[in-house]
């Protein structure tokens, strides 16, 4: 009853955890592109999350689970969404927080619930965030969990490269072992077509997102379909773009921003001194793919 109190008194600022948009190709699965898309958010950072870890609320996990599901429900009763995925953290990477075992349960109960893909994250917890200064906020990518959720090219002997991998395909083991066929996609420090194309090989995850690489380059998927993958801009996992929004500024990547900034074309961010997009690309010169 405590967590349905408590949703009730920030329903109003909890619909900010839904977002609404055409259905992504990948996903459509025979519907129709103008269908709406749905995905609840699990992380740390929102009310789902804090609904499925706080002990507080219910000592079993089983309890746990219900309020989300409960959530589930009352999505597809009030918006009629044609779709709902979930976002939800594959590890906490805090003392006393979920780890992937429970995530695998996690996730098999949502794929039961009907939810239609499953998207996995890690860390970025408040918890162990580092004091900040004076007139700054709180800022959850500070810590090892944050670390662990953007993990920078400053690393360990593993390095930055699709550390979050092996979450996904636990969950996707668990959501299989239930008897479901729920999507599951992964994510962090993905910069590759072969990094992606081995994923899905192995059968890790059914789908691959990969953030700061197509802010890096947006046009590599087409470079890639198009035989340049040597021409694709590789992120080079330095975190200047996360640097940027911890400071509320408008996000760009360090490998575009500051290039050809006077053409007629550049639109700047505030600053003045970078631009909000990359210069536009095209296939070589003589090349009519």
């Amino acid at each position: 009853m405590l967590a349905y109190v408590a949703a009730a008194a920030v329903i109003i600022p909890a619909i900010s955890m839904i977002g609404f948009g055409k259905v992504p190709r990948f996903l459509r699965r025979g519907m129709a592109a103008t269908k709406a898309r749905t995905r609840m958010e699990g992380t740390g950072l929102l009310l789902i999350g804090a609904f499925i870890l706080a002990d507080a609320l219910a000592a079993d996990l089983g309890r746990r689970s219900t309020v989300p599901q409960d959530w589930i429900l009352l999505v597809w009763v009030v918006l009629a969404a044609g779709l709902i995925g979930i976002r939800y953290l594959g590890d906490d990477v805090v003392a006393g927080g979920s780890d992937v075992e429970d995530a695998a349960w996690f996730g098999a109960r949502f794929a039961e619930a009907g939810v239609d893909y499953l998207s996995v994250s890690k860390g970025g917890r408040f918890e162990d965030a580092k004091q900040p200064r004076v007139g700054e906020a709180v800022y959850p990518y500070t810590g090892r969990s944050g670390y662990e959720c953007m993990p920078t090219v400053l690393s360990d002997e593993r390095g930055p490269f699709a550390r979050n991998v092996p979450l996904a395909a636990r969950i996707r083991g668990a959501v299989r072992e239930a008897g479901f066929d729920t999507p599951v996609v992964t994510s962090g420090g993905i910069g590759t077509f072969e990094q992606a194309e081995g994923i899905l090989e192995r059968g890790e995850a059914d789908f691959v997102g990969a953030a700061r690489q197509s802010l890096a380059d947006p046009d590599w998927f087409r470079k890639v379909r198009l035989g340049y993958g040597h021409l694709v801009r590789r992120c080079e996992f330095t975190n200047y773009c996360e640097g940027l929004d911890q400071q509320h500024k408008q996000v760009t990547c360090k490998l575009w921003d500051r290039v050809e900034v006077d053409a007629p074309d550049a639109r700047l961010a505030r600053d003045g001194k970078r631009r909000l997009s990359p210069p536009s690309w095209t296939p070589p010169e003589g090349d009519a793919r």
